[in-house]
């Protein structure tokens, strides 16, 4: 008969491993996924952020479900809120009984799942009288999905190892010290130095503790200020404020790709790649890190690796500060992304005018809209905005037209060429838009950035996919 205890041992976190959404989405899933934990653990305390569950996509996911649930309330629909959350029910408590073999474990378990879901639907059902949602009861809604996520995995891990060795650990509550109203890096050094201590103090009270990707009180929202994937940064502030010497992060591919291997069948995991090449990759379209993960694992110097659930074994993609070029070829990724707004301002008056561009960029910042790319001339200037709604879009071209004529081209694919050591390569550039124009792609828009870490141009969405195999074979592979 399996026995359980609290592990009494005193040490600090060696290391912190992520798994998305994904990666606990099915009970085969959650199986690999609480092995690979208890393998990490065998010698070492560690700490786990994990995301809410999710099937095979983003959308059939319990986060998914739950912003679901707020649009119901928003709009008053009752029924939608009691099917949605009876659909999280039954999708939670199959994952219980499928994973858990332990009765006591699995007891709890099922008490736990209903008592939230209890809480959610009555709040949900208030929110659905008021109509109206606010950042902070949005979050409150969108947090259940990590802490029965959590909750779960540390009963599979418990009932798994025959003790009590993990110890779930609820981040809702994690707040900085003083009120504030703006997110800067004064407010997460703070959340992440609180995280720090939160973990320190419970680290001897369990050998794994399993952490909510959801963490505290975000000022505007968790997802409208940092994004869906916020639990990789999750992950980071707690390697950094913990003093963990690394950081896994596991998915379901073997790391991170040359490109994306379901468009390029030849592209290859990178061993190695630079903090900055990391950024660069996330900041230009690849879904590998968050990119906010980057500066709390830069700051500290923490290295990062990209795993792989349903291959434990392989090495994965390691991201450090080391800065080498690629062996092969130019560069050492290639990414693309899509839905490119690329939007032009002409006029006579950009020249010699001080302040023509900060006023401008005040139009985007008003919009509280990102700008990706831009390319300026004596009488023009053009940004390139990504996944932008017809009427955003709209308002920002009324509000720009006061500067001069406006153009606007849609349906558009930004294209990166990401690696250290393209600063030293003559004529890089020229040979890239070379090979585009022989193969007759247009160029939209041309940008490079001052540390002539990456090149990026822009196409029409229809021969992306073209210029991307061309530049992955005769760019990055060449010999």
């Amino acid at each position: 008969m399996a026995t359980f205890f609290f592990w009494p041992i005193m040490a600090s976190i060696e290391k912190i491993l992520k798994f998305g959404g994904t990666s606990v989405g099915t009970p085969e899933r959650l199986g690999k996924v609480s092995q690979i934990i208890l393998d990490s653990a065998a010698n070492a305390n560690i700490g786990v952020a994990v995301s809410a569950m999710s099937g095979t996509t983003k959308a059939e996911g319990t986060t998914s479900r739950l912003i679901q649930i707020l649009d119901a309330a928003r709009e008053s629909d009752i029924k939608t809120i009691e099917d949605t959350i009876a659909d999280i029910s039954r999708f939670h408590l199959n994952m219980i009984e499928q994973t858990v073999d332990v009765h006591t474990i699995k007891e709890e378990l099922v008490h736990f799942v209903n008592e939230e879901l209890k809480s959610l639907e009555l709040f949900a059902k208030a929110l659905a009288e008021i109509q109206e949602i606010s950042p902070r009861s949005r979050d409150r809604v969108i947090a259940l999905g990590e802490i029965l996520s959590a909750r779960i995995l540390t009963g599979v891990i418990n009932a798994k190892s025959g003790k009590t060795i993990a110890r779930f650990l609820n981040l809702k509550n994690l707040q900085p010290k003083d009120h504030v109203d703006e997110l800067d890096s004064a407010f997460f050094r703070d959340m992440e130095n609180r995280l720090g201590d939160t973990i320190q103090k419970e680290s001897g009270l369990a050998k794994i503790l399993i952490m909510t990707g959801y963490i505290g009180k975000i000022p505007g929202g968790i997802v409208e200020s940092i994004g869906r994937g916020y639990t990789d940064y999750t992950a980071a502030l707690a390697a950094a404020g913990s003093g963990a010497k690394s950081l896994e992060i596991w998915k379901e591919v073997d790391g991170i790709f040359s490109s994306d291997p379901r468009k390029i069948p030849e592209a290859h995991v990178l061993e190695q790649i630079s903090y900055a090449e990391a950024a660069e990759l996330t900041f230009f379209g690849t879904e590998a890190i968050h990119p906010r993960t980057m500066e709390p694992c830069i700051r500290k110097e923490i290295p990062i690796r990209v795993k792989n659930v349903l291959n434990p074994p392989g090495v994965g993609t390691l991201v450090s500060k080391e800065q080498k070029p690629s062996s092969v070829g130019v560069g050492k990724a290639l990414t693309r992304k899509n839905n490119i707004t690329v939007i032009s301002i002409e006029s006579n008056r950009m020249l010699e005018a001080p302040g023509f561009f900060y006023k401008v960029a005040q139009v985007f910042y008003n919009h509280k809209i990102s700008i990706d790319l831009m390319a300026t001339s004596e009488v023009s200037i053009s940004f390139t905005i990504s996944d932008l709604n017809a009427e955003k879009l709209s308002a920002l071209e009324k509000d720009l037209s006061a500067f001069g004529n406006v153009s606007v081209l849609k349906n558009l694919s930004s294209i990166s060429i990401i690696g250290h050591g393209m600063q030293h390569k003559i004529g890089i550039a020229g040979e890239i838009f070379s090979l585009m124009g022989k193969n007759k792609i247009n160029i939209v828009l041309i940008s490079q950035g001052a540390s002539e870490l990456s090149i990026s141009f822009v196409v029409t969405f229809d021969q992306s996919d073209e210029a991307m195999k061309i530049l992955h074979r005769d760019i990055l592979q060449r010999k």
